[in-house]
């Protein structure tokens, strides 16, 4: 069993059915706050762009050869906030409503200490 912990934003349970497959169970909270004092590709005048997300589900994994891991990550999103803050005070709001999402990576995973 491997628990991986990053507080306040990631909490994760695997465990490795084999040398190349595991599964488990993976809580993760992402987001941030910029402040751009930019324009975007409209010329709109935008001071700070924030987002935000928390995403809890199942997690797979697949050794595929030496350190390259796949892993599949899926589950439920919610909180999914995305807006942005005009010059003025004004703001724009293209948050998401809660739902399904599935995630995948390809990583590069040195396994140290095996033989």
């Amino acid at each position: 069993m491997r628990l991986e912990i990053t507080l306040p934003s990631k909490i994760s349970a695997t465990w490795n059915y084999n040398k190349r497959f595991s599964y488990g169970i993976k809580f993760a909270v992402n987001g941030s706050q910029y402040s751009v004092d930019g324009e975007t590709s409209s010329g709109i005048p935008v001071n700070q762009v924030r987002f935000s997300r928390v995403t809890l589900g199942p997690e797979l994994g697949y050794r595929l050869k030496g350190p390259l891991v796949f892993s599949l990550y899926g589950g439920m999103a919610v909180g999914r906030t995305y807006d942005f803050e005009l010059e003025g005070g004004d703001g724009v709001d293209f948050s998401l409503d809660n739902g399904p999402f599935v995630s995948f990576k390809l990583s590069f995973r040195p396994q140290i200490g095996t033989q």
